[in-house]
Formats: structure tokens, sequence, C-alpha cells
């Protein structure tokens, strides 16, 4: 009797191979193009939804603004400096930056390369000392913050002041209610709303919402009891999303102080990894990650309006670090295995996922080693335009339309 196994084996080997070419044909088919460039060796990035400007650290500490189309090194502006802390962007695109001469403002454009006319906004010597740059408010005010006392010294309390009329014709104000002054305790980092006059930081009675809407008495709410990590302003500026006291996340009114239960579940907050939340759709959803019962961050969907809560993904590795293109329907996101506990080094991937394609699966864009602050992701600009930092070196990378798939006569 003839052996027939070899050409059985043969026939299914040459199936096989033209399976894995029709996949590897339907996947670039509905992959999404990407084009990468490099901007050289970096160690930190300072980015802002829709702005089109960012802000790369170089490896001698010194910091340069690119706009979003730049291609290779050397193509932003260098920021005056040294530049202590980190710059701050404007929503057109300029750049705060506190050095030993005082607060410093780069204008920016949104040509290739950005940057130009430099203003001496305050003098150092008008300065309080030990001052540091949090950040804008608003999407253009600089907020910083300084010792409530030299007795205090830095590991103390902070006070906070915004520079009003920034840059042109600056009034550094102290942020003060009816109560006094906004205390930032020792350690504490606000959060800060791009979108309104507004910041937050966990206070002794709870998160602390503040609104500077009056250029003389800010107004103050509180969420008493809600002290965990993790809290966001919702797009419009106009709430907190808060932990809850035990669970649930809670929407804080800044208009009334009223706090109103948004849904069921957590913010997803891990010592090891940075964390990122975005929003999407209309009404809004909030993107986040959250910590699930079995120990993983999964990614969420949830409506601020209340009630819904959906999961994007699950499976046995952690899913975080959610930024979310301008139009809302990208998403890129990492993913990695690791301990919380531990301090073992991970790696994390980059990946893309289109909401407007639900469909097909995410789409692997980079690998990094993970954990590492400031390193994005971020979106720039009003397009598809993502920057990080992966293996020292800057990237952006243009995440190009899907290409249209012919249809047969």
């Amino acid at each position: 009797m003839p052996r027939t196994f070899p050409g059985t084996l043969r026939r299914m080997l040459l199936g096989l191979a033209a399976m894995l070419l029709l996949a590897a044909a339907v996947r670039w088919m509905v992959s999404r193009p990407v084009v990468r460039f490099s901007l050289g060796r970096a160690t930190a990035l300072v980015a802002a939804p829709g702005v089109k400007s960012f802000a790369v650290r170089e490896e001698d500490g010194s910091w340069r603004l690119y706009g979003c189309s730049s291609r290779k090194p050397g193509d932003g502006q260098q920021l005056p400096g040294p530049v202590l802390g980190m710059p701050a962007l404007q929503a057109d695109g300029s750049a705060y930056v506190l050095t030993d001469e005082g607060l410093r403002w780069m204008h920016g454009s949104e040509a290739l390369m950005p940057g130009g006319e430099v203003l001496l906004v305050i003098g150092h010597d008008l300065l309080p000392a030990g001052c540091r740059l949090e950040g804008v408010v608003g999407g253009d005010l600089p907020l910083l913050s300084a010792p409530m006392s030299a007795a205090g010294g830095p590991a103390g309390p902070r006070k906070l002041l915004l520079c009003e009329g920034a840059p042109k014709t600056p009034d550094l104000r102290t942020v003060f209610d009816a109560e006094g002054e906004a205390q930032l305790p020792a350690g504490a980092e606000p959060v800060l709303s791009r979108n309104s006059l507004a910041f937050a930081f966990v206070g002794a009675r709870g998160w602390e919402a503040w609104s500077l809407d009056s250029p003389h008495l800010a107004r103050r709410v509180v969420a008493e009891g809600c002290a965990r990590p993790g809290a966001v302003f919702t797009p419009d500026g106009r709430a907190l999303v808060v932990p809850g006291r035990t669970d649930g996340l809670w929407l804080l009114g800044l208009a009334d102080g009223r706090l109103d239960l948004m849904a069921d579940g957590n913010l997803g907050v891990s010592r090891r990894v940075a964390h990122a939340v975005g929003f999407r759709a209309q009404p809004p959803l909030m993107v986040a990650p959250g910590w699930g019962l079995d120990g993983w961050l999964q990614i969420f969907q949830t409506h601020l309006s209340g009630g819904g809560r959906t999961a994007f993904g699950t499976g046995f590795m952690h899913h975080y670090g959610v930024v979310l293109s301008p139009d809302g329907n990208l998403m890129v996101y990492a993913q990695a295995s690791f301990d919380e506990k531990s301090d073992e080094p991970f790696v994390e991937e980059l990946y893309a996922f289109d909401f407007a394609r639900p469909g097909e699966a995410a789409q692997q864009l980079d690998t990094r080693a993970g954990g590492g602050a400031a390193q994005g992701p971020y979106f720039v600009g009003d397009k598809g335009s993502l920057v990080y930092i992966a293996q020292g070196e800057a990237r952006r990378v243009e995440l190009l339309p899907v290409p249209v798939r012919e249809e047969s006569p």
C-alpha cells in the first residue's frame, strides 16, 4: 500500500501558508499606516491635548519646543533656561518656563518651527523664594506655588499664586477664598483644568476644587472624605470626577459643591505607571483604567451622566495610559504585565485602537521599558500625531487614515 502521509502533510503546509498569506493581506488592508520620525535622544516630554506644540527635555537637561509636524532633531526652538522644573504649555502652543531669571514666556506658532519672541514675565526678584511653576489653568494662565512661610521651608505646605494677565500684563495674585488662602499640602501636586479657571488637590477634608472666575475671591468646594488619588476634571471644566470615600466614581460640581454618584468602579491609580484618562463622544464618556477584582488594570468607558459603564477589554495583562485623539476616535494605550508590589523592571507595548472600527483588533505601535515618568504617549495637534519616548528617544508618529478597500466590480 502506498504511503500518502507526505502528500497529505504537503497539502496541509500549503494550505496553512495560504491562510497565513491571506491573514497578512487582510491585516495590511485594515491596518492603519504609521509614519515614524525620530527627534533624537530625550529624557522627558510635556504635551497637552489639542495643543500644536510639545516640549522635549534633551540629554543635557535643556528643553526644546517642537511643533506637531516636526520630523527631525533640532526642528524645534530651544527654550530659555536652565529650566527649573517642567515647562507649561498654553493653548496656542506658547510655553512658560521658570528659570533663575524668573518666569519667562516663549511665543509659539503653528509653523513647523515653533517659538520666537521671548519675554521675561516676572523677574526673579519679584517672585517668592522657593517658587515653582505648577502649570496653566484655563489653557492660558500660569499657576505657581511657594512655601507658606520661610520657616515652613520646601517641605511644608505651599500657597498658590495665579499670574493674571500673563504674559504681557502680569499680575501675580495669591489664591484665597472667604476662609483663607489655598494651601497645597507638602508633596501634593494640583490637578489643573485646561478648559476652565480651576484647579484641585487633596486637602485636609478631601478633594478641594477651586474656581478662579473672580479676580479677587476664589470659590472652593470640597468632596468631604474623598481623598483617594486620581481625580480629573470633566471636559467642560464644570465638575471634578473624584473617587468615593470607599468606592464608586462621583461628580463634584464646581458651582454648587454638590456631590453626585456617577458610576460604580474606581480610578485605577498605580504607583508603577503614570495615570492617564481620556474623554470621547457626545455626551462624553470617560475612558480610564480601573482596578478589577482580579488585580489587573483594565480600561473602562464610563458615562459622565451616570449609570453606564463598560469594559474595553479583559485579559491577564495591565491596560493603562489612555490617550485619545482630538476627534475621540483613536485611543492609544499601554499594555504590560507587572507586579504592583515589586520594583522589577518590565516591558510595555503601545497599542492604537480605532473606535470607528470596533470590530478590528488594536494595532501595536511600539515596545519600550515600562513605568517611566513623563514619557507619553500624548496626542498633539488636531489630528493623529502622537509623541512619546521609547529607548531614550523622542518619537513622533502620524497615524494616517486606514486605506479604503476597493470593491470588486
